[in-house]
Parts: structure tokens; C-alpha cells; sequence
């Protein structure tokens, strides 16, 4: 049996939305020499890193994901390799010619686009690869429990949180409206084969509309 980690490592001045989002800091609380222990403060927000969000972060009417069943968070995956190089643009037909048709119920899709390797760089957050409504759902038809890639947006950055409230639809409503959590910001895809064992436990935070995460493969 092998674990390969998938979550990036949380450190000061990482990557993060910007506002109202507030960027991830630690505190000295206790040391050593002082206290004869040591002890910290992290700040950060639910959608800090790797992370899981899940339907409550876009209604209030929504189960959080504490009250979310734990099985969705783990079970047998299948990745999908959809390079940015080719595209940032994930439709139906880039998804169908990277097998997406293979997908089977109740089965965790995992796409790769090699954008991790621009973790922490200016361009991760507002130029990142998405996925288009109809893509959005077609992998919805397929009867999948999870949705991760190694992107911080599973839509389209141009859109904008601001652009939310008129006439617009996002790819995440689709997923939202399913029940189907999302798992953003994975890395080190590259090391995974094309099916594997997944697992990204969130916090048991009540009513929480997200969650950082370790998330993980399991090859045998």
C-alpha cells in the first residue's frame, strides 16, 4: 500500500482569494523558554489551501458539513488528465476524450491539469483552468459523490465573486444543487495512476460551508 499526499502546505504569504477572504497567519501564543510549551494561532478561512466546499457555502438553507455523511468524502476515484497547456477551458467533449464516460456511480472524479505548478504564484488564483456549466453537468449525470482538481475555481475566475446575485450560473450551483462537494486547490496529482483510493476528511465544524483538508491517495 502507498499514501500519496495531495494538499498543499499551509504557509504564511500563500496564495488566497483576496477579500472578503483573509489571508492565512500564525500567532506565538506560548514558548518554550516562557511557557515550557509552545503554542500557536492560525488564522485562516474555510477555503484556505486545500480545501472542501461544500453546498452550504452557497445557501443558507443548506446541510453543513458537519452534518455532511463522511462516506462522501472517501472512496474509489478515477483521475482525469486535462492539461491547461491544451485548454484552461474544461468542456463536455475535453472530459469525454479524457475518459469521463467510464466514470461509474457513486465514484470520486479527480482532474488533473497540472495547475499546481503555479501554487503561490500571482497568476494561481485569477488565471487558474475551470470548468464550464455544461461540463459541470454532464459529470453530475454520471452519478459522481466528489469533484476535485488542482485549481483553486472550479468556474471560470473572469466571472468573479463580485458577479454573483444577477442572471449568472455557476458551475459550483450545479455541483451545490446535487449535494456533490468539491475538493479545490489538490497538488501532486502528476504521482497518481488512473484509479486509486481517495480520501479529503473536512473539520467537524457546525454548519460549515467549507473546510482545509488532507486529502490523500491510496494505491495497493
Amino acid at each position: 500500500m502507498k499514501i500519496i499526499d495531495l494538499s498543499g502546505e499551509y504557509t504564511e504569504k500563500m496564495w488566497y482569494y483576496g477579500e472578503p477572504y483573509t489571508p492565512y497567519s500564525v500567532k506565538d501564543l506560548a514558548c518554550v523558554d516562557k511557557n515550557g510549551y509552545i503554542a500557536r494561532e492560525y488564522t485562516l478561512t474555510a477555503h484556505t489551501g486545500t480545501h472542501i466546499e461544500n453546498s452550504a457555502h452557497w445557501s443558507e438553507n443548506a446541510q453543513g458539513i458537519s452534518e455532511t455523511p463522511i462516506e462522501k468524502f472517501a472512496g474509489n476515484a478515477r483521475l482525469l488528465y486535462l492539461p491547461f497547456s491544451e485548454s484552461k477551458e474544461i468542456t463536455v467533449k475535453r472530459l469525454k476524450a479524457a475518459g469521463a464516460d467510464g466514470l461509474e456511480k457513486d465514484e470520486i472524479c479527480i482532474i488533473r491539469t497540472n495547475w499546481d505548478s503555479f501554487w503561490n504564484k500571482k497568476e494561481y488564483v485569477s488565471e487558474s483552468p475551470y470548468i464550464t456549466v455544461p461540463a459541470a453537468e454532464y459529470l453530475v449525470s454520471k452519478g459522481i459523490k466528489l469533484v476535485g482538481m488542482d485549481s483553486p475555481m472550479i468556474g471560470d475566475p473572469n466571472d468573479g465573486i463580485s458577479s454573483v446575485g444577477a442572471d449568472l450560473v455557476l458551475p459550483d450551483y450545479k455541483f451545490s444543487e446535487a449535494g456533490i462537494p468539491i475538493i479545490l486547490g489538490l497538488v501532486n496529482l502528476s504521482s497518481l495512476p488512473e484509479k486509486f483510493f481517495f480520501t479529503a476528511f473536512p473539520l467537524k465544524l457546525h454548519n460549515g460551508e467549507g473546510s482545509p483538508c488532507r486529502a490523500t491517495a491510496i494505491t495497493f
